[in-house]
């Protein structure tokens, strides 16, 4: 699950990478910002602490890690939480979209929206 205020660390498909290889660089660091759904794509946006540096321009591959979650529960490292494509990279912010179903904390709900709207849980 992704936890929305909690920090997030991009990672970006390594250059020359395959499946029996697999090399994830890390793109930055930051928090998030905005998430929206639309069409069964969810599209979070991320406020990165520094310019966005990429390394593999062929690949918009990007994988999304929280310290805690994942597989690394209740821990001080940082487990993957979502898979997706880099959309659009602006200074350092980054637009990713997940294709894929996502839980995001307190993304659930009619009534916690209407009642809680600008709550960003």
């Amino acid at each position: 699950m992704i936890r929305f205020k909690k920090p997030v660390q991009l990672l970006e498909w390594g250059e020359g990478t395959n499946t029996k290889n697999q090399i994830w660089s890390v793109l930055g660091e930051g928090r998030f910002t905005k998430k929206t759904a639309k069409d069964g794509v969810t599209t979070l946006t991320v406020e990165t602490n520094g310019p966005i540096q990429r390394k593999n321009q062929k690949d918009n591959s990007v994988k999304l890690t929280q310290k805690g979650e994942g597989m690394t529960s209740h821990s001080e490292h940082w487990g993957e939480v979502a898979t997706g494509h880099i959309h659009s990279i602006n200074g350092n912010t980054v637009v990713i979209e997940i294709p894929f179903a996502v839980k995001i904390s307190g993304a659930a709900g009619l009534i916690r929206q209407f009642f809680f709207a600008a709550d960003n849980d």
